[in-house]
């Protein structure tokens, strides 16, 4: 019977540098690749080898690197964190708790040194911020019935068509309702 284990569960935490040290959970990690563990041997051979074979030793043991791939949440702190802790190049403890019955936990420090967002993470967080901007605009009291759209803008033909005042009231109707929602 096999011993592996399911990964999902596994959770990195991040301290906070107290005494006694607290761990927070990184939130919405869909993976977790590393840390990767080698060893470097440097090579020793010389003229009076054995056989005329390589000889080695080791030396420096490497432990790679832990990547995440994350679900970006940017008003989120455990997440946030990782970024100024990248910025202020603070070495950081990090405890990596896997999902088994004994709930194995291997603790490390370890600094951050990259942070990437893709194309699509990028686009919902306009999208969330340019939500907000509205949001905000209706807070401190913008009204979308008291916007005047000039004349002109009816006069411009778009790819399909001339451009109505239905047209635009409706698209103000419809950007409203996701605001105020």
């Amino acid at each position: 019977m096999t011993q592996a284990q399911w990964a999902i569960g596994t959770q990195l935490q991040r301290g906070d540098g107290a005494d006694p040290e607290n761990f927070a959970t990184v939130a919405k990690i869909n993976n977790i690749s590393g840390p990767n563990f080698s060893l470097d041997i440097d090579d020793t051979t010389d003229l009076d080898s054995p056989g005329g074979w390589e000889e080695v030793i080791p030396t420096i043991l490497r432990s790679g690197e832990v990547v995440l791939d994350l679900s970006f949440l940017p008003d989120n702190t455990s997440q946030l964190g990782l970024i100024e802790d990248m910025f202020g190049r603070i070495l950081r403890n990090f405890q990596m708790i896997f999902p088994d019955t004994a709930a194995t936990t291997w603790l490390f420090s370890a600094y951050v040194v990259g942070f990437e967002l893709d194309e699509k993470q990028l686009h919902e967080i306009g999208k969330q911020i340019h939500l907000n901007k509205y949001k905000f605009k209706v807070r401190e009291g913008f009204d979308f019935d008291k916007l005047n759209i000039p004349e002109r803008i009816y006069e411009t033909e778009d790819p399909t068509g001339q451009i109505t005042k239905e047209y635009i009231h409706s698209g103000l109707k419809y950007a409203q309702k996701l605001i105020i929602e």
